[in-house]
């Protein structure tokens, strides 16, 4: 049922999701969100996007949906990415995935959401000893999609590290 829940918002964002139809997920699949951020694919879990958001410019403060405020996360500066120079609203502006981890919530601010995918349990590999970004502690591990490995954020520890920073 979220997955439907989910897919109904996405298909706000990306009409050529229209054709699809939701269908069950088996249990040995993650179905992930595919965006962008400054060129580079990343992924978080669909069951954890509550909603998609058009970035409207506004200050830094958190965005509120459904009277829930959503800390706004700049994903360009968290992950060392050069400040956004495009448009800061409108349809060519940067989307706001609204995601919710165990105990918090967050908006994590994007160049653009690619598509909805499942990625089959066997797609999804721990992060190898070399790779020493420093996102890689929000990190939950590599999903092998068309070829590239995609980083798939775990949405509890991005989070957590978030408010962590904000409160020192």
């Amino acid at each position: 049922m979220i997955i439907c829940k989910i897919f109904s918002f996405l298909t706000y964002f990306l009409p050529q999701l229209s054709a699809w139809t939701c269908a069950a997920v088996s249990l040995d699949r993650v179905v992930g969100v595919l965006f962008s951020v400054h060129g580079r694919r990343y992924a978080v879990e669909a069951a954890r996007v509550k909603h998609l958001l058009r970035d409207e410019g506004g200050t830094g403060a958190p965005v509120v949906f459904l009277g829930v405020p959503y800390p706004v996360l700049d994903l360009r500066a968290l992950l060392g990415f050069p400040a956004w120079d495009g448009p800061v609203g409108g349809p060519r502006g940067r989307v706001l995935l609204l995601v919710a981890g165990v105990s918090l919530s967050g908006a994590l601010l994007t160049h653009v959401v690619v598509t909805l995918t499942a990625l089959p349990s066997g797609a999804i590999s721990a992060l190898p000893e070399a790779y020493s970004a420093p996102e890689r502690r929000w990190l939950r591990g590599l999903a092998r999609l068309e070829n590239q490995d995609v980083p798939l954020f775990d949405v509890d520890a991005l989070l957590a590290s978030h408010l962590e920073r904000r409160h020192v």
